[in-house]
């Protein structure tokens, strides 16, 4: 099949899959809005996609994605805009905007601002961070009414005191602190800012204006300190560069964005890829957090081809064995470390789809942005800046072969894996456009086929079990059984805060356990080998009669010495045995099942289902909506860089090599450092265990309620229908029959 006839296809898909929408939802009276809307949703971003199919024409479209701060868009300067800084780097996550680049022969930028609906979103979760920062002042205010000894610190009772602690001890959300400092930043703003909200900014540019020129007229949409930047949802750029005709390039701002309306955004984007690249740090590299994003929001999407890109290699290479001198070999192990790593963890993934296709791109293309920006400016002639000139002032004192390797820009090119990744992913996805364009949209139907026919699902059952709750029911029993609800489910209220604060209080106990637990790992790894070196010396002496006559006097003196090598790889295996530790018993000590067994068992136990008052399934379905919500934080922990530049900053003349009574200075530095990440690893961990604390609390008050509400809800509407039984049982057996029916057809379409 051709790629016109696939398009034809998929827009006759589209179509198709409307009409059942407008179907559905004449009848949302009968199941409520949850799986109708779900349903609603996916439609709309099909045919979303299938419009911009229209646009797009043969074009392809490339997604950038990873996590936060992976160096996505150092990536892409370097890749496409031959290192010149186009894509500015984010002052900080939550100004990241979602960037979609493509070619015109006249610069234009389409900026587009967020949408009421979005801003009201970001309030709300802004209002609930400040009412985090009033409960904190109560309690404080509390607190030193009752010992006025208390002191915390200089501001004490001060709201920015307040707004500090809330955000230190992890009281809100990501997403609740992201939505505060957003508002925060709009506060003083010298224009309505609501006046732009659902609007759309053009920012045209001039013929002659050059990439790096063009987009120098966005600071006000992007930069740091943009008069806009907080109300920018995403950019559609369009520039005047022969490298991007052909393809619309989309640089995510992270799967794991703290604004939740942006990562959505984000992940509506990665529907109309067919080419991912994944980026991953090679300081973490593809971290079980990659591996999850990746599963969690990429699986489901029709996405042709990928590949992995281990980015900031540069910083990668430094981390390698302090003991190793020579830079090739640095440079060759590390390289065949990462590629391990990458087939470990692609290997440990199950399910297949874009997994497979990532394992058919291995090994990994592996770069670093900074090399690439070093050959250019070898090239060109021009000086380095501060950051660079500290990097290569690291490998000239790590690595003594280090200038002998790398000598001309060209080696430096070489280094930075750029031409590679241009020759196996960029330049093979234009060469073979035509065919992944053809495949992705063959694809597409067939994938979102299934998700639809999953949701379709979801609605029969829950339109199942309203029938049945309607065969049964009559005014009478249903207001008998409103009061009933009430009565059972506030009979278990007590139970189910119990159950919710036995579940922190194990937390907690379980998280001082791993406080002990990484508290004492830190002894064994303080050794250090102290080499002794016996050194031959001579010292001039007088002898003979009056001591006119000298000679030289032999003798052996011993030098003790020891490797900065061995002390950072000492910390980098507490640091990786301690995370280690935290992250499995993390992921123990929070049950997620167990809680979710324990409530169900609550819930059900307080029914009588042999009466078939209440069925099963009736108080299961909103109950497991609910535990749905329920998670535990990781602790995510980053400090190797910082480590290595403390430590060899504390030596800077030692060449990597300590000796005499350096020997102590390095075992109490050491030992600083060592202490200094327990102490920031706890401080992680009593954030986690307020978090999950914090949520127990949040659950055991409004649990029962949103339980209680859910069910009553059913009850009311089956009361309403009632009114004419005979009526709407003829209608939800329709309705179930038609579901039947369009499962059917969506499954054809989809073959």
């Amino acid at each position: 099949m051709n790629t016109q006839r696939q398009r034809e296809r998929n827009r006759r898909f589209a179509a198709e899959i409307q009409k059942i929408k407008a179907a559905i939802q004449t009848q949302q009276g009968l199941i409520g809005g949850d799986p109708i809307e779900s349903f609603t949703d996916r439609v709309e971003r099909i045919t979303k996609y299938m419009e911009g199919e229209k646009e797009r024409g043969d074009s392809l479209t490339i997604g950038i994605i990873g996590t936060v701060k992976a160096g996505k868009s150092s990536l892409l300067n370097a890749l496409v805009f031959n290192g010149e800084e186009i894509l500015p780097k984010a002052p900080v996550p939550m100004t990241a905007a979602l960037t979609k680049i493509s070619y015109a022969a006249v610069p234009q930028a389409t900026v587009v601002f967020y949408e009421p609906y979005d801003w009201e979103k970001i309030e709300g979760q802004a209002r609930r961070f400040n009412e985090a920062v009033e409960e904190e002042m109560a309690q404080a205010r509390q607190m030193a009414q009752m010992d006025p000894q208390i002191t915390y610190s200089g501001d004490f009772l001060s709201r920015s005191w307040a707004v500090n602690r809330v955000k230190a001890h992890k009281k809100v959300s990501e997403a609740v602190e992201a939505s505060y400092e957003l508002v925060s930043m709009m506060e003083n703003c010298d224009y309505n800012f609501r006046e732009l909200l659902g609007t759309k900014r053009i920012i045209p540019g001039d013929p002659g204006d050059a990439p790096e020129e063009y987009v120098e007229k966005l600071g006000d949409y992007v930069g740091a300190d943009g008069k806009y930047t907080p109300l920018v949802n995403h950019i559609e750029l369009q520039i005047n560069n022969p490298l991007v005709q052909g393809f619309v390039i989309v640089d995510t701002p992270g799967l794991n964005d703290p604004i939740v309306s942006r990562s959505l955004q984000t992940k509506k984007y990665l529907m109309d890829c067919d080419v991912v690249f994944v980026v991953s740090s090679v300081g973490q590299f593809l971290t079980s957090q990659d591996m999850q994003l990746i599963e969690k929001d990429l699986e489901s999407e029709s996405i042709s081809h990928a590949y992995i890109i281990g980015s900031q290699l540069d910083s990668g290479i430094l981390q390698y064995n302090r003991a190793e001198k020579r830079f090739q070999t640095a440079f060759d192990r590390s390289m065949e470390n990462y590629e391990r790593q990458a087939d470990k963890a692609l290997s440990s993934m199950e399910g297949g789809g874009l997994f497979d296709r990532l394992k058919k791109s291995l090994p990994p293309l592996l770069t670093s942005a900074m090399m690439f920006g070093i050959a250019r400016k070898m090239e060109r002639g021009q000086p380095f800046d501060e950051y660079e000139e500290h990097t290569l002032k690291q490998y000239r004192v790590r690595f003594k072969d280090f200038d002998e390797v790398l000598e001309t820009a060209e080696d430096f090119y070489v280094f930075s894996g750029i031409g590679e990744v241009k020759e196996r992913a960029y330049d093979e996805v234009r060469r073979d456009k035509a065919a992944i364009i053809e495949e992705g949209l063959k694809k597409y139907t067939s994938d979102q086929s299934g998700e639809l026919i999953r949701l379709l699902e979801e609605i029969n059952i829950t339109a199942k079990s309203n029938l049945n709750a309607l065969r049964t029911g009559d005014v009478e029993k249903l207001e008998k059984k409103q009061e009933d609800l009430k009565e059972k489910l506030d009979s278990i209220r007590l139970e189910v805060k119990n159950i919710f604060e036995n579940q922190a209080a194990s937390c907690n106990r379980q998280i001082q356990n791993i406080k002990i637990e990484i508290s004492k790992e830190v002894g064994e790894h303080t050794d250090l080998e102290i080499k002794t070196e016996r050194e031959r010396k001579t010292d001039p002496e007088k002898y003979g009669f009056l001591g006119l006559f000298r000679r030289n006097r032999e003798f052996y003196e011993d030098k003790k010495k020891a490797e900065l090598a061995q002390t950072l790889k000492n910390i980098r295996g507490y640091t990786t045995r301690a995370q280690e530790l935290i992250n499995k018993n993390l992921k123990e000590i929070f049950d997620e099942e167990g809680l979710r067994d324990k409530l169900k068992r609550c819930v059900i136990g307080a029914f009588d289902l042999t009466s078939k008052e209440f069925r099963e399934d009736e108080i299961l379905l909103p109950v497991n909506t609910l535990l749905a919500q329920l998670t535990v934080k990781k602790v995510d922990f980053k400090i190797m860089h910082e480590v290595q530049d403390r430590l060899y900053g504390s030596f800077a003349d030692s060449n990597g090599v300590v000796e005499g009574n350096d020997i102590h200075k390095l075992h109490k530095v050491q030992e600083e450092i060592l202490n200094e990440i327990l102490m920031r690893l706890s401080k992680a961990l009593d954030e986690s265990c307020s978090w999950i604390e914090t949520r127990m609390i949040q659950a055991s008050g409004s649990f029962v309620d949103d339980v209680q509400k859910k069910i009553s809800d059913n009850i009311e509407r089956t009361r309403m229908q009632l009114s004419d039984k005979k009526k709407n049982l003829m209608l939800y057996e329709n309705f179930i029959e038609d579901i039947a029916r369009y499962k059917e057809t969506v499954r054809q379409l989809g073959e």
